[in-house]
């Protein structure tokens, strides 16, 4: 799980490419968190969680 944002604003998009990559690279799945969805994690979160199997509420 990757969340993009830190105390300072947003990661740049070419960082979150980079970090992407490398996933992919290792065969690695990701579930991003951009920064304007954390006050919705609640909702979010089980959705994306979801995707991958994982049960959540």
């Amino acid at each position: 799980m990757q969340f993009w944002g830190t105390d300072e604003g947003d990661i740049a998009p070419s960082e979150q490419q980079k970090t992407r990559a490398l996933y992919q690279a290792h065969g690695l799945a990701l579930i991003e968190i951009q920064s304007h969805e954390i006050t919705q994690l609640d909702d979010i979160l089980p959705a994306k969680l979801r995707e991958f199997g994982i049960k959540a509420y």
